[in-house]
């Protein structure tokens, strides 16, 4: 019994000083392609919301002059 003891406490520490292992960069995981497309639409968003806003402006300035 002392033998399990021994053998459970040496793997406890064996488990606890060995060193974490390194992330996974994106590029390289399984999920690249879908990451990849997010980052294309992030470069979409910002033109899209200034068109929006400038078409909000004009109709906002439509509305005011006929009024």
């Amino acid at each position: 019994m002392r033998w399990l003891l021994v053998i459970l406490i040496v793997l406890l520490t064996a488990w606890y000083l060995l060193p974490e292992p390194d992330p996974v960069p994106v590029e390289e995981s399984f999920i690249a392609e879908p990451v990849g497309k997010l980052r294309e639409a992030e470069a979409l968003e910002d033109p899209y919301l200034e068109a929006t806003e400038a078409r909000k402006r004009q109709m906002e300035e439509a509305i005011d002059g006929d009024g």
